[in-house]
């Protein structure tokens, strides 16, 4: 049983050093060969021209590549330390389940680990912040979750500066409350109630502060023209900076005929079956919340959030997309036997069998949700492997170029 449990162990290690890997080769590309308008662009918002709603962390990278470099070095070096830190916290509370074969699935699913892999344009942006996050809370709490106080008021502590280097993730904030519940359910005890409405005023401030300070056009003109004479300039007229003063009224008026079409709403409508079939082995996991009417209320302003976002903003694919692995961190928590198993145990190929099926029916979109292979699956999966291995070459090239020795 202790060999088996090492076997999948090592696997499970070896999928996310792959994971990890890609995802260094298309944030390197991002940095050195494209000056991604919107991977980079969102990250290097600053306060140059003013107070700014998400500009916190470009504020910083623009500090430290002036000083040092250029801004775009530190900006790629912080979203791949994001997006690494994610994948260990993930890897550490999920090596502490008793058996891989019921997460069998999620090694597959497209909405996952591999949206950020196969979407090659909307990945790694400001959302990661909270994933990884969350991702620490989980492991931390579902070792100790008595001792649930410290790495709680570590989140809630950290949640207004994540607002203020992106105001829409107070959307997923309610997964904190989730995993508090939990805690409170294996004995913690959350008091003083004082402490924990005081953190979430916090956050409630900075978000204000983030939404009432839009930006204006003249704003966009000068972080850009400050980002060109600190080295890094995103030359693309489409991006992540120029549309910081676009206002809730010229979103609304595209975002919500959008709305009350079918196919984009069923695009995202089927995210909730699709993903739900990877949770069906796992559905013991979410118990803990089924009956609390706390939770449901947590999860519905979460859920009502996004809808919010979706009429202000065009990424519902995204959006949706953090929600798929926020609920998957929530059944990392408990690391107790799951009651769910194939037999006879010869059968056991058959669910290793229905992941790549699983996977090998669409793949999500950043933008639209629920997208079907075109022209079909082999097509797809030989394009994306030649943009990586072009990526990974030119990336070379540029490291060979700028450090010759």
């Amino acid at each position: 049983m202790q060999h088996g449990r090492g076997v999948w162990r090592g696997a499970l290690a070896l999928y996310f050093l792959l994971l990890a890997g890609l995802a260094l080769v298309r944030i390197a590309s991002a940095y050195a060969l494209e000056h991604h308008p919107w991977i980079m662009g969102d990250w290097l918002i600053h306060y140059g021209a003013g107070f700014v709603r998400r500009g916190l962390l470009g504020t910083l990278t623009l500090a430290l590549g002036t000083r040092w470099a250029d801004p775009g070095l530190f900006a790629a070096l912080f979203i791949a330390g994001t997006y690494l830190t994610f994948l260990a916290f993930t890897y550490l509370a999920w090596q502490r389940q008793p058996a891989l074969e019921p997460y069998a699935l999620f090694l597959w699913a497209p909405f996952l680990f591999w949206f950020p892999v196969l979407d090659v344009q909307g990945a790694y942006r400001k959302e990661i912040l909270f994933l990884a996050l969350l991702a620490g809370v989980v492991y931390f709490v579902g070792r100790n979750p008595r001792g649930a106080t410290r790495p709680l008021t570590g989140a809630l502590l950290l949640f207004p500066w994540l607002l203020l280097s992106h105001e829409a993730l107070l959307a997923y904030l309610p997964y904190v409350g989730l995993v508090a519940l939990w805690a409170a359910r294996q004995g913690w005890r959350g008091r003083p109630k004082a402490r924990w409405a005081g953190l979430l005023a916090l956050s409630l401030l900075a978000w204000v502060a983030a939404l009432t300070h839009r930006g204006t056009a003249a704003q966009e003109r000068a972080i850009l023209a400050q980002l060109r004479a600190a080295g890094y300039p995103i030359t693309a007229r489409d991006n992540a900076i120029v549309w910081l003063d676009v206002t809730v009224d010229e979103q609304l008026a595209v975002q919500l005929p959008r709305m009350r079409q079918v196919k984009p709403l069923l695009r995202i409508l089927a995210f909730g079956p699709w993903v739900g079939l990877a949770f069906v082995p796992v559905l013991p996991r979410l118990r803990p919340w089924r009956r609390d009417p706390r939770a449901w209320a947590l999860f519905a302003a979460s859920v009502g959030m996004t809808v919010v976002l979706m009429a202000v903003a065009k990424d519902w694919g995204r959006f949706w997309y953090v929600h798929g692995v926020s609920l998957f961190l929530l059944t990392l928590l408990d690391a107790r036997p799951l009651p769910w198993q194939v037999e006879p145990a010869r059968l056991r190929w058959l669910l290793w069998a229905l992941g790549p099926l699983y996977a090998a029916f669409a793949y999500w979109h950043h933008v639209h949700g629920f997208s079907w292979y075109r022209p079909n699956l082999e097509a797809f999966l030989t394009k994306r492997a030649l943009q990586y291995l072009d990526m990974a070459r030119g990336v070379l090239r540029y490291w060979q170029t700028h450090f010759p020795h």
